[in-house]
């Protein structure tokens, strides 16, 4: 596995336009570095990863329209996320959807895959694409109830004082879901 990893003890800022297009499986653009998002972050084209290893905060964008833009690290969120047929996930540490924090799309797949997500008062999860756990925590405490296409989970925990509506099918282990709330 190879790739190109910016590493070190600075902080990478963006206040422009960041856009991934690295097109080999394996080849990852990985950031081990504290990355402060203003602007956009976009994986538009190519088959590898775009991985955010360091603390990542975002004010701005980030956009999934192919493959996978991966939170390794803690991250904070007051800016949009959007699934445009890629995926989102969020494999490791702690990850914040403060206020103003919106995650929509019509498609692709937002992964929590053994962080813990937190989506706070003000936050808005409404993505027409799909929602899968299989691992982790995810807390939806969003005040105003969170939406999403579909639904599915395998491991990790679902939970929150927010109400959860699936527009499509909704699967669990062995296609039985229970959700407390």
């Amino acid at each position: 596995v190879g790739g190109v990893a910016l590493s070190g003890t600075g902080t990478f800022t963006n206040n422009g336009t960041l856009n991934a297009t690295g097109n080999t499986a394996g080849y990852n653009l990985q950031f081990n570095v504290a990355f402060i998002n203003a602007g956009t972050v976009a994986k538009t084209a190519g088959a590898s990863d775009l991985v955010f290893a360091g603390d990542f905060s975002n004010s701005g964008t980030v956009n999934a329209e192919v493959d996978n833009i991966r939170f390794s690290g803690s991250s904070t969120h007051a800016g949009d996320l959007v699934l445009d047929g890629g995926q989102l996930q969020f494999s490791a540490g702690t990850h914040e959807f403060n206020s103003g924090s919106t995650v929509t799309g019509a498609i692709g797949t937002f992964l929590a895959s053994g962080a813990t997500l937190n989506f706070n008062s003000g936050a808005s999860y409404t993505p027409g694409a799909h929602t899968q756990i299989s691992g982790g925590t995810v807390n939806f405490d969003t005040g105003s109830g969170v939406t999403t296409g579909t639904l599915s989970q395998s491991a990790g925990t679902l939970q929150g004082t927010d109400d959860i509506t699936v527009s499509g099918k909704t699967l669990g282990e062995k296609d039985l879901i229970s959700i407390d709330g």
